[in-house]
C-alpha cells in the first residue's frame, strides 16, 4: 500500500490527469508518490510541482544546492517525515560527496544538534528552520536580522523561509495521507544528474590549470584534452597510461590530437607511453595486448580500439576510445562540451527510448518502421569501453519492430571486422523490407538488389554469421558533433567517425551480435517516443521529455548546444547527396586486409 488513499495509474488517467503526471515525471521518468497522490485532483498536483521545482530547483537559487538539501532534510526529521527525509537527505549526501562529513551532519541532524557541525550562516539557516517549524507562532523580526547578521542577503534569507515553508507543507500531505516511498526511486536525482550537480559544481575548479584562455584554438584543444582526461580517468595523477595511436598517414587521425593528450596527461602527474599501430585486423596484436596488460588505462586514437567496443578484445583495463579523430575536432564544441553532463545525457535518452512504449521512425526517402524497445533495457548490450565524446546512447533491439528502411549512398563496415570490399556504393535506393530480427526481402532496381544481396551473402559466408539478421539500431545524440570532410572522401570514415550526429541513425545488421558487421545509415530520422518526436528530420529535441529537460535545466551549455545544433555531416559540401557516386575507391584500411 502506498497511501491511504487510492491513487490512479498512468493506463487509467484521463487527459487532464495524463498531462498534470507528464508535468510531474522525475528524471527517472517516473511519477513519485508524493505527486501521484493528488491523482484525483489534477490542478493541485500541478501547483505542487511548481511550488516544489521553484522553492528547491530553481536556477535563481543562491543556497548551495547541497545546504538546500539539507535544510530540507532537517525540518523533515522535525516533522517525523520519514518519506521527506529518506529522499532528501540522499540527495544531500550526495552532493556533499564526503562520506565522513556526510555521516557527521547526519547524525547531528537527527540529534537536533546542528551546532556540533555548523558555524556561521549555515547554522543561522538551521536554527532559524528549526524554529519556523516547531514554534511558527513565537517568530519575531530578530530571527531574520541574526540572518542579516550572519552574512545572508533578504534573496538568501527568502530562499531558505520558502524551503522550510515548502517541506512543512509536503511533511504534513504525505504523513497525512500515509504516503510511503514503495514502488519509487528514492531521490530527486538520477545518478546521472547528480554527476550534472557535482560537475556544475566542479567545473570552475576542474579546468581553473588551464593556463591560455579557451576561446583560443590553443587554449580549446587543451581544454578538449583535459574534459578528455579528467572525465574519462578522473584522476591521472600516477597512473600508468598508454596511449595507442594510429599512423596518421592512412587518414584517420592526425598526430596533434594525441601529442596535446600526452602532454596534459604529463602536466596532470600521469606515466605516459606510446604504442603506434597499424591498420586494424582481425587478429589479437599480442604485442599491443602486453602493453594495454602492463597499463593502468588506455586511450586509443585508433581504430583498433572501436573494434571491441561491445566485447573486449583487451580485456581487464579501463579503456577510452577516442572519436576526437584530430585536433580541431578536440577543440571543437564537440571536444570540449563536458563529457560527464554528456554522459547524464546519454541515460537519460536511454531512459526515454528504452522505456518507450512504441516507437515510430521514418525519413526523408521513405523508411518507415515502428514498434516496441521491449526489454532492450535489460537484453541489449551497451558498450564496454568509454566513448569520448559521448555521442551515442544504449542500442535499441529490433526484435520488436517491423517496416523498412531505404538504403542510400553507401553500405558501410560497422567497424567489428575488417572485409574486402569494405563498401558498397548504391547507384539508386534499395529498400529493406523487415520482421523484427529478420530482412525479409531486398527491393529496387534489380541490379542493386543483386549487389546488396551478393555483398551479405559474401561477408556472411566468410565469417559464418546469420547474414540476415537484424541487432539493433541507434542515433546520435552530440548537439555540437560536425563531420570533416564530404562523405565520397571516405564513406567509410564518414560512417565510423559520423555516426554521433543527431541527423544519422544506424542499423548493426549482418550478425547476430552487435555491432554486426554490415551497418545501414538513415539521414535526417523523425523518431516519435510515444508520439512526440525527440528526433525531427535530424534535430534533437531534448526539451520535449521531462528526462532530458531536467539536465537542461541543470547544464546550461549543454541546452544552448541543443539550440544551436551543429547541422555539417559531409553532405553539405556542393554535392547532392542523392547523386549517388560509383567506382570510390575502397578505403586504405579494408584495400590492404582481404578476408
Amino acid at each position: 500500500m502506498t497511501a491511504w488513499i487510492s491513487m490512479i495509474g498512468d493506463a487509467d488517467a484521463d487527459p487532464t490527469l495524463r498531462a498534470a503526471l507528464d508535468f510531474a515525471r522525475t528524471p527517472h521518468g517516473t511519477v513519485d508518490n508524493v505527486m501521484r497522490v493528488h491523482s484525483h485532483r489534477p490542478n493541485t498536483m500541478n501547483g505542487h510541482v511548481v511550488l516544489y521545482r521553484a522553492a528547491l530547483h530553481d536556477d535563481a537559487n543562491t543556497l548551495a544546492t547541497w545546504l538546500q538539501e539539507t535544510i530540507a532534510s532537517y525540518v523533515s526529521v522535525l516533522n517525523d517525515c520519514t518519506y521527506s527525509y529518506a529522499n532528501h537527505w540522499k540527495n544531500a549526501a550526495h552532493l556533499i560527496a564526503d562520506p565522513v562529513r556526510a555521516d557527521a551532519i547526519e547524525a547531528a541532524l537527527k540529534a537536533r544538534r546542528p551546532e556540533d557541525v555548523f558555524a556561521d550562516a549555515e547554522l543561522a539557516l538551521l536554527q532559524y528552520a528549526e524554529k519556523l517549524t516547531t514554534g511558527p507562532g513565537t517568530m519575531v523580526e530578530a530571527d531574520v536580522t541574526a540572518l542579516r547578521t550572519a552574512g545572508l542577503d533578504d534573496g538568501a534569507i527568502l530562499e531558505a523561509n520558502q524551503i522550510i515553508c515548502y517541506f512543512n507543507y509536503v511533511n504534513r500531505s504525505i504523513n497525512g495521507l500515509g504516503v510511503t516511498t514503495e514502488g519509487d526511486i528514492v531521490g530527486y536525482y538520477s545518478d546521472c544528474l547528480f554527476r550534472v550537480e557535482q560537475v556544475n559544481q566542479q567545473n570552475a575548479n576542474l579546468f581553473s590549470h588551464i593556463d591560455v584562455g579557451a576561446t583560443t584554438p590553443h587554449g580549446a584543444a587543451v581544454r578538449g584534452a583535459d574534459n578528455l582526461i579528467l572525465s574519462c580517468l578522473r584522476s591521472p595523477a600516477g597512473m600508468n597510461v598508454l596511449l595507442v595511436c594510429e599512423d596518421p598517414s592512412f587518414g584517420w587521425y592526425d598526430a596533434a590530437a594525441p601529442d596535446l593528450v600526452h602532454q596534459r596527461l604529463k602536466h596532470h602527474g600521469a606515466k605516459v607511453s606510446r604504442f603506434m599501430v597499424g591498420l586494424p585486423t582481425n587478429s589479437i596484436n599480442s604485442a599491443l595486448e602486453a602493453a594495454i596488460n602492463a597499463a593502468d588505462a588506455v586511450i586509443f586514437f585508433a581504430r583498433i580500439g572501436d573494434q571491441g567496443r561491445f566485447k573486449p578484445r583487451y580485456a581487464g583495463r579501463q579503456s577510452v576510445m577516442s572519436y576526437a579523430l584530430n585536433i580541431d575536432m578536440l577543440a571543437s564544441g564537440y571536444g570540449t562540451l563536458d563529457h560527464q553532463i554528456m554522459q547524464a545525457f546519454k541515460e537519460a535518452i536511454d531512459t526515454i527510448t528504452l522505456g518507450a512504449d512504441h516507437i515510430h521512425v521514418t525519413c526523408p526517402l521513405g523508411t518507415s518502421f515502428s514498434g516496441g524497445p521491449g526489454d532492450s533495457l535489460q537484453r541489449g548490450n551497451d558498450v564496454v569501453i568509454d566513448r569520448f565524446p559521448m555521442g551515442i546512447p544504449r542500442p535499441v533491439m529490433n526484435d520488436g519492430f517491423s517496416g523498412q528502411v531505404v538504403l542510400a549512398r553507401y553500405l558501410t563496415p560497422t567497424g567489428s571486422r575488417v572485409y574486402h570490399p569494405d563498401t558498397l556504393a548504391l547507384d539508386a535506393p534499395v529498400t529493406a523490407h523487415f520482421e523484427g530480427n529478420r530482412i525479409t526481402e531486398f527491393t529496387g532496381p534489380a541490379d542493386m538488389v543483386r549487389a546488396v544481396t551478393a555483398h551479405y551473402q559474401h561477408i556472411a559466408d566468410a565469417f559464418g554469421l546469420d547474414g540476415w539478421y537484424i541487432d539493433s539500431w541507434h542515433a546520435g545524440i552530440h548537439p555540437l558533433m560536425a563531420y570533416d570532410m564530404p562523405l565520397a572522401h571516405d564513406p567509410v570514415r564518414w560512417s565510423g567517425a559520423g555516426f554521433q550526429h543527431p541527423r544519422l541513425l544506424h542499423f548493426h545488421t549482418c550478425g547476430s551480435a552487435p555491432p554486426g558487421e554490415i551497418s545501414w545509415i538513415v539521414v535526417d530520422p523523425t523518431i516519435a517516443i510515444d508520439g512526440v518526436a525527440l528526433w525531427e528530420n535530424g534535430r534533437l529535441h531534448p526539451e520535449r521529455f521531462a528526462p532530458t529537460r531536467r539536465i537542461l535545466d541543470m547544464a546550461p551549455d549543454l541546452a544552448a548546444a541543443c539550440k544551436h545544433q551543429n547541422r555539417q555531416i559531409g553532405l553539405d559540401d556542393g554535392v547532392d547527396p542523392l547523386s549517388f557516386q560509383t567506382g570510390i575507391t575502397p578505403h586504405a584500411a579494408s584495400a590492404a586486409a582481404s578476408l
